[in-house]
């Protein structure tokens, strides 16, 4: 079958939908596409039938899964539609349907082709603010697998990144940002036929409270709910390394602007003291791919 999304070779679109591949290990949980789909296939007619006059609704691109996890996310029909109609009119207005990003890495920054949309120049200058290694993604399992970020926030200036940048042009960084992470994650579920997420490691180790910038916080706020309203069920777990004592202070002003399905997948862990706090990482990424500081 041909593919209507631009990440996604001919093939690749669903063959393993229906069939998918075996459980990686005695810590992968993921559900079966198939049967998450089979639990929902009421919930998911009245959604197309909800869709059906939609000029921007396409039944081919907007298949079972990319509509199964609105209604994961927003639990009810009208909601689910509701964001799913937002959703459509949003990727249209900033043209994500048009481009495979899956090659932009947040590794070598540098060499980002802008070329693959217009939004890219932002995340480079954002991502200029950072040093090297302070963020870098991972696919531990290849195709089969999930995606894992580790974020040393020590080494995210964001003072600089206030200064460089106005809102705008770090909404469109993070936003693309967000749309490179979707195409991933649509693809490793696609390629596993299982549901895939993200875990995204914020390793604060040497960070102090004067790092932190309070706009910034509040963009990155905004940030969470684009991501749960425009890309739902898309993050597993924000697991939190090395907190320092102050983090309640922080704590208390992002409970103000993160939403709250956002909230309940925040984790605090120190898996080196710790094994308990290893197990819900392991879900992500085998041990022996680990950090050996983890």
């Amino acid at each position: 079958m041909t593919s209507p999304w631009p990440w996604l070779k001919e093939g690749e679109y669903s063959s393993r939908l229906k069939n998918p591949i075996d459980l990686l290990d005695e810590y992968d949980e993921r559900p079966a596409v198939k049967d998450v789909i089979t639990d929902h296939r009421a919930e998911l007619e009245e959604l197309k039938a909800g869709l059906k006059d939609d000029s921007l609704y396409d039944s081919t691109k907007h298949d079972d899964l990319w509509l199964v996890r609105f209604l994961l996310s927003q639990k009810k029909v009208p909601k689910a539609l509701s964001a799913i109609k937002n959703t459509l009119l949003f990727r249209k207005e900033h043209h994500l349907d048009e481009k495979d990003l899956r090659g932009l890495s947040t590794n070598n920054y540098q060499e980002m082709d802008e070329r693959m949309h217009p939004y890219v120049q932002h995340l480079k200058s954002l991502l200029s603010c950072c040093d090297e290694n302070a963020i870098k993604c991972q696919t531990p399992h290849g195709n089969q697998g999930q995606m894992v970020f580790y974020v040393l926030t020590a080494k995210r200036n964001q003072n600089k990144m206030m200064d460089r940048m106005n809102e705008e042009e770090y909404r469109k960084a993070t936003l693309i940002f967000s749309e490179w992470s979707f195409q991933w994650i649509d693809y490793l579920t696609r390629s596993s036929g299982r549901i895939s997420k993200m875990l995204r490691l914020m390793d604060a180790k040497g960070t102090a409270i004067s790092m932190l910038n309070r706009q910034a916080k509040k963009l990155d706020g905004q940030t969470a709910k684009l991501m749960e309203d425009k890309y739902p069920q898309m993050l597993g777990m924000i697991g939190v390394i090395n907190a320092p004592t102050w983090i309640n202070v922080v704590l208390a002003l992002i409970k103000l602007i993160v939403p709250k399905r956002v909230l309940e997948k925040i984790a605090f862990l120190n898996p080196s003291k710790n094994k308990k706090d290893l197990k819900p990482i392991l879900k992500y990424v085998p041990a022996e791919k680990l950090p050996t500081c983890y």
